[in-house]
């Protein structure tokens, strides 16, 4: 029956007339969803009209007259249930994508090898990044391939959580840029497999189709991480039992370790995505589900599945970046996060932060569960998207700011190659910052007088904001690339240029440090490097005092030297080198396999195709000389710091070898009397001028008692170290008798013959390294 009075249709209405010609009721149009009665969840704050604009699939998903999405490959309706956000059997969605659109689901065949593919991409990635960590000698500042790449890593989710806040901002000219970074992470395993991203959902849905998406979600993301070490350890008690049993060698635990946390950092994001999939519910006429909106957040049976992902969240997300932290602190405390053996281990996580920073890898942690969190928050949800998109974007923005200042306060990162490290961290969270913020601009002067009632200036608005963002955004992948390839892209530069880049110089002379022609970042690199100095006194030694000050700058510029003649050794021959580098990583990864014999071979003979391994000519003359004077600035001594005399140093290379030496550069008291006019100065001058910091009950016997704990600790880790190089030059000792020995039996002559085989070459290098260990070992003791 009609109505006495007339009344407007509602937005997202359809009213037709009925057969009779009367507008007595009316149906949803496209893009809107009206709720069937049997459908409808009775609650007071029910509307009274349950008509909802459409979020799925962009309001694709509903059509007019109660209908849902329509596969156009099937003509079939793939979609179904309130707001036609749940797929129908045969259908399925991305796990990660609640509001897309039901795609039609291929074979069972297609469907495992999608999975396997997705699965296979997470392995290949944390391969991929342990391979990186394992090459990575990070006792070295110029290796910092696998820092940079942590910070890329945590870039993409940071940038992928702010682009997809939601909201018709108009930004981006309606490119879909959350898509490229959706395709980013699919590739890097974070998310669904960018190949069949709907294979794990199909799967779910033939196999489990009475658990409901959500609760399997659920229980892969708990089981993610114990399935993963379960898995891990047991290949690695296989491959030890296998390289035992076959080469008669060990495999470390540590291996292990850097695995297990390789894992955990690469795929942390992922396992809060799942987690979290049970909370991000939107309001209709009650709260829904996105992912399933036949479920009710609120009911009995969905809490106990919420209840288990916020157990899952305590222990994984929040508990393991606790662990880590705690892990890292026992060795700070033990002072042992410089040693061979934590590096190795535990290097890929602290590596490039400054000693008083160590731990802050784990914060990053913390914040990709924030950056999740806040998308995802109870109660925080709204069915207008413009509003939904306004809270999100505050929200994302409210956390970018709160870790852009902790960055900004602590410059965690330590100031090798000019701040990069530091540089590169905060152009992310700078554009991160930016892009949170204009996009919350943008949505709340949507509603201005002048947007509103005038196109151009919205056009231009969002064409300047869309560029604004995006320089923020090239100004991290420069960065990002020129972090990376700095030398090499300076090289080239100077190459076009026909000239060097001009750098300031620190010049030793025997009174101290002359400086010339610093510019801005270098006086501020030194500064910063001075002050460093300063900080690891007073952690050492609980003092200041001017012998040894002074001795710890005249130091610097020895291993400067030192470094500088090594890169010099290193450009002689720049092909020998990079051949050589090959061999070291071949060694590395196959270490005396079959594999690793083959690549040997290879290796020797192209070696021996270049003319390397020639005893003659200009080339071993430079190595010569080069190796002697390298050999005279072995020890600290007045000797040694003569022969450096008035040497140009570049900050940078001061500041590489401030972090070569760390705690190491406080062990050495000033040399006096350098130069010609050698003068030999009154210690009791020296040892007068010096001042305690630190506590007022920390006394100088204190202070050397805390020392001697450190070294006692440094020399139990050195007797490991030469305990094991002693075992491995022993099996090699015996593998290379019995070959001689077999080689002799074959030749069928008593007359030993000799023998080409790289495990000579090897036993060599372990040999020298075993001598540099033992000599390092008797300085510790004796100190």
């Amino acid at each position: 029956a009609g109505s006495a009075a007339c009344e407007t249709c509602l937005v997202g209405a359809s009213c037709e007339p009925d057969a009779n010609g009367v507008y007595g009721n009316f149906t949803n149009s496209d893009g809107f969803y009206l709720f069937p009665a049997e459908l409808l969840h009775t609650m007071p704050q029910s509307p009274l009209y349950p008509l909802f604009r459409c979020n799925h699939g962009n309001g694709l998903a509903c059509l007019k007259g109660g209908r849902c999405y329509v596969h156009p490959e099937t003509q079939k309706e793939a979609m179904t249930g309130p707001m036609c956000g749940t797929c129908r059997p045969g259908y399925a969605k991305p796990i990660g994508q609640p509001l897309e659109l039901c795609r039609h689901c291929g074979s069972r065949t297609m469907n495992f090898l999608g999975l396997g593919l997705q699965l296979l991409t997470v392995f290949c990635m944390a391969a991929f990044l342990m391979i990186v960590n394992f090459l990575s000698d990070y006792s070295k500042p110029k290796n910092i391939l696998s820092i940079i790449l942590k910070q890329f890593f945590n870039y993409t989710q940071m940038a992928t959580a702010v682009l997809s806040t939601g909201g018709d901002h108009g930004l981006y000219g309606g490119f879909s840029v959350v898509g490229i970074f959706d395709m980013v992470q699919d590739y890097l395993g974070f998310s669904s497999s960018a190949w069949v991203p709907e294979a794990g959902a199909c799967l779910i849905q033939e196999l489990l189709p009475s658990w409901g998406i959500q609760k399997v979600i659920t229980l892969v993301g708990l089981a993610w991480f114990p399935g993963t070490a379960v898995i891990s350890t047991m290949v690695f008690l296989i491959v030890k039992l296998f390289r035992r049993l076959v080469f008669k060698k060990t495999t470390h635990l540590r291996h292990l370790k850097t695995w297990l946390m390789v894992n955990f950092f690469l795929y942390i994001p992922r396992v809060n995505r799942l987690l979290l999939a049970n909370f991000k519910c939107q309001t209709y006429d009650t709260s829904r589900l996105m992912l399933d909106p036949t479920v009710a957040c609120w009911d009995r049976d969905h809490a106990l599945w919420q209840t288990l992902s916020w157990i899952g969240i305590g222990v994984f997300s929040v508990g393991g970046p606790l662990l880590l932290y705690l892990i890292l602190r026992r060795y700070e405390h033990r002072q042992l996060l410089g040693t061979y053996r934590v590096l190795r281990t535990y290097g890929f996580l602290f590596a490039g932060f400054e000693p008083d920073f160590y731990y802050f890898e784990c914060v990053y942690m913390f914040r990709k569960l924030c950056f999740e969190f806040v998308m995802t928050m109870p109660g925080m949800t709204s069915e207008n998207e413009e509003i939904l998109g306004r809270i999100n974007s505050s929200s994302v923005a409210f956390v970018a700011s709160v870790f852009f200042a902790l960055h900004m306060a602590c410059q965690p990162y330590d100031n090798r190659d000019y701040f990069i490290l530091d540089h590169i961290e905060t152009a992310s969270l700078r554009a991160i910052l930016v892009t949170a913020f204009l996009q919350l601009w943008c949505l709340n002067t949507n509603e201005a007088d002048g947007i509103l009632h005038n196109t151009w200036l919205r056009e231009v608005r969002n064409v300047i904001c869309t560029v604004v963002i995006l320089l923020f955004h090239l100004r991290f992948f420069w960065l990002f690339f020129y972090g990376i390839a700095r030398r090499r892209i300076q090289s080239c530069i100077s190459a076009c240029r026909g000239r060097d880049f001009s750098h300031g110089i620190v010049k030793f002379v025997p009174d101290g440090l002359q400086l010339h022609n610093l510019n801005g970042k270098e006086e501020m690199l030194l500064k910063t490097l001075v002050s460093e100095i300063f900080d690891l006194h007073m952690q050492a030694k609980r003092k200041i005092a001017y012998d040894q000050w002074s001795g710890s700058l005249q130091m610097l510029c020895l291993e400067a030297r030192r470094q500088h003649i090594e890169n010099e050794l290193l450009a002689l021959d720049k092909v020998g080198n990079t051949l050589r580098s090959w061999r070291e990583i071949s060694r590395k990864l196959f270490h005396g396999s079959r594999v690793g014999l083959i690549f040997e071979r290879i290796f020797d003979r192209m070696e021996s195709a270049y003319g390397l391994v020639s005893k003659s000519g200009s080339y071993e003359n430079s190595k010569k000389q080069k190796d002697k004077e390298l050999e005279d600035l072995k020890i600290f001594c007045a000797d040694s710091l003569n022969k450096i005399l008035n040497k140009e140093f570049r900050v940078d290379e001061l500041q590489d070898s401030m972090l070569s030496l760390g705690k190491s550069i406080c062990n050495n008291k000033r040399i006096g009397g350098l130069g010609e006019n050698m003068k030999v100065e009154d210690e009791t001058m020296s040892q007068a001028l010096e001042f305690y910091v630190g506590p007022l009950d920390m006394d100088e016997h204190v202070a050397i008692a805390i020392q001697e704990r450190a070294n006692i600790k440094e020399v139990t880790e050195l007797r490991k170290e030469v305990d094991e190089r002693q075992t491995e030059c022993a099996d090699l000792r015996r593998l290379l008798g019995q070959y001689r020995a077999q080689r002799k039996q074959g030749l069928g002559t008593d007359e030993e013959r000799p023998v080409d085989d790289p495990r000579a070459e090897r036993l060599e290098e372990l040999e020298v390294q075993l001598k540099k260990s033992m000599e390092a070992l008797s300085e510790a003791q004796e100190e």
